[in-house]
């Protein structure tokens, strides 16, 4: 059984169902007219009474993206939009943040933050392994203070062209 209930100015659909633990959980769904929610609650009552409703699962953020653009998409976006969105999802979102498990959403929201603004890619897929530079610290050098040198860019640029100007 589902229902509808007004809150500021649009109109969510409420409904309860079983999660694959057994525990009794409540959605709501979100429409922005009437019309639409009324036609997802016959939707909802109508596979619920055939035994056919299946609350959709998302075990990782790609099936989630998935979802929103079926949900969203494809009945709400011109297809311009359409295409110009999932072009942005399957070339930028899902291949950073696609392989994230769906249960933990603080820690996903770390694990979004460290690839965004660290440049660093989640997908073990798309790692290469041949960026990865070692260097052995010299007796003498305390290696804190040399990383500390090497995160300043300025200093950075002055040790690349002295570099270039040894190798030549």
């Amino acid at each position: 059984m589902a229902s509808i209930k007004e809150r500021n100015g649009k109109y969510c659909v409420i409904y309860t169902y079983i999660d694959e633990s057994g525990n009794k959980k409540q959605k709501w769904e979100t429409y922005k007219t009437k019309a639409e929610a009324k036609q997802r609650k016959k939707e909802i009552e109508y596979k619920e009474g055939l035994g056919q409703f299946i609350i959709p699962q998302c075990k990782y953020l790609r099936e989630l993206l998935d979802e929103y653009v079926s949900l969203y998409g494809r009945d709400k976006w011109s297809l311009s939009t359409y295409d110009r969105n999932t072009g942005l999802i399957n070339n930028y979102i899902r291949p950073m943040i696609g392989d994230i498990l769906d249960e933990d959403r603080k820690r996903n929201a770390e694990l979004f933050e460290e690839a965004f603004y660290g440049k660093k890619n989640l997908n073990p897929q798309m790692i290469d392994a041949g960026t990865e530079k070692m260097i052995t610290v010299p007796d003498g050098v305390d290696a804190e203070t040399l990383m500390k040198v090497l995160g300043n860019p300025e200093m950075v640029a002055l040790l690349s062209s002295l570099a270039k100007t040894i190798q030549k």
